[in-house]
């Protein structure tokens, strides 16, 4: 049973003595005796009122300063805790979506839940489609929230459909909700996303480029939905001629391109350098010539939904930068942080085969809600039985939230 409930966390409290180390408090709510209560209640007031007099350890701290003070307060009179991991979760776009896998008894709604309207997640701002208490401070909700984009992973749905099942069920309890409310989760207007044609589609499409005088390994990497990731951060590029594309980090630079349909170098203006071109290593993969000289394979529907999709990345979600993003390119050629890879459809299955370093893996979106997470599992083992870490469970391959600009190079 899941309750939607503005409690966090259980932490069971006993008195085992004083301990100097230490230890995992919350999150809340706690449940104690009352003579622990007694005795940690008057210290933890003491001290939470002599950090916030303090303004190191106010700016340090913020708004989780009588937080540390419940924790040192603990700490100091002996009162020591269990956390129960499994009583709550905390979700957000980009990590713990899938609330069905911890099988929680609370929702705790403290991060917000944003995505624009393709249904990938916004970390650091505020979605097309946005669920966040702090939305709600000086007015309460709507009765009923819209739906989130059909793409959004499962604790978007959950939330949503908690708060709603909630409200519509008051009536038979003799309540009613507010007469005013807030705005509505939809902040935006669905609209469809626009096709990839022309330089376009070939940028995303060939792999990932390098700007010269770069080092090999600080890739650039054009997606769909206008998404572009650099070893300096995140950003947005839109086709503004037949070979021109305007790219916007924290400056916009305008790239031109030496082909519509085979492109393999580029120059531009606005940033430290001038010229750019294909990683070597996929423009001999990727190539009119290269795909002209194998068998163009099958269309599958897990293929065709991942390529040109992205950035991708193992686990939860980076923020932006950082190390090179795993892609899906045509002619079954992957983009991985380590060099190119492949990737071919499984015969009568809903899954994908890839090799990556010599080794071979799986690629399947079997129980897994949203359009941009997958799981990966190594081959020799039975799915979902093992990641590619041995040490690890199955991974879930999930797209870079849309990051906020950065340094152009």
């Amino acid at each position: 049973m899941l309750t939607l409930t503005l409690a966090l966390t259980l932490a069971l409290t006993t008195d085992p003595g004083p301990d100097p180390d230490p230890e995992q408090v919350g999150p809340s709510p706690a449940i104690m005796h009352v003579s622990n209560l007694k005795k940690l209640a008057p210290l933890w007031y003491e001290l939470s009122v002599q950090m916030k007099a303090d303004r190191e350890a106010d700016g340090a701290f913020g708004w989780m300063l009588e937080m540390w003070g419940y924790s040192v307060a603990a700490l100091r009179v002996g009162v020591k805790h269990f956390a129960w991991q499994q009583i709550q979760i905390e979700p957000s776009a980009a990590w713990h979506q899938d609330v069905n896998s911890q099988d929680p008894y609370i929702y705790h709604y403290t991060f917000g839940v944003e995505y624009n309207l393709d249904g990938t997640p916004v970390v650091g701002g505020k979605g097309a489609w946005s669920l966040d208490k702090r939305n709600y401070y000086g007015q309460a909700p709507p009765k009923q929230l819209s739906p989130p984009p059909e793409c959004a992973q499962q604790c978007a749905w959950e939330w949503r459909r908690l708060f709603n099942e909630a409200t519509a069920n008051m009536s038979s309890v003799g309540l009613s909700w507010y007469e005013r409310t807030g705005g509505d989760t939809q902040r935006q207007k669905r609209q469809p996303a626009p096709e990839l044609a022309g330089v376009g589609k070939a940028i995303v499409e060939a792999g990932p480029w390098l700007i010269e005088g770069g080092k090999p390994t600080e890739r650039v990497h054009f997606f769909k939905r206008g998404i572009a990731w650099t070893p300096w951060g995140g950003g947005s590029w839109r086709a503004t001629g037949a070979l021109t594309v305007e790219l916007k980090l924290c400056s916009t630079l305008s790239l031109t391109f030496d082909s519509a349909t085979e492109p393999t170098r580029f120059t531009y203006s606005g940033g430290k350098r001038s010229a750019g071109r294909l990683d070597p290593q996929y423009a001999a993969l990727t190539s009119s010539a290269a795909l002209a000289a194998q068998p163009a394979p099958p269309a599958h529907p897990l293929a065709v939904r991942l390529q040109g999709e992205g950035p991708w990345a193992f686990g939860e979600a980076p923020i932006s930068g950082g190390q090179s993003p795993y892609a899906f390119l045509r002619g079954g050629v992957l983009a991985t942080p380590h060099g190119p890879g492949t990737y071919a459809a499984l015969p009568a299955a809903e899954e994908l085969s890839l090799t990556m370093g010599g080794e071979k893996y799986t690629l399947s979106v079997r129980g897994v809600i949203g359009c941009y997470q997958a799981r990966l599992s190594y081959c020799p083992r039975p799915f979902i039985a093992l990641a590619p870490n041995p040490n690890r469970s199955p991974q879930p391959l999930i797209p870079n939230p849309s990051p906020s600009p950065s340094p152009s190079p």
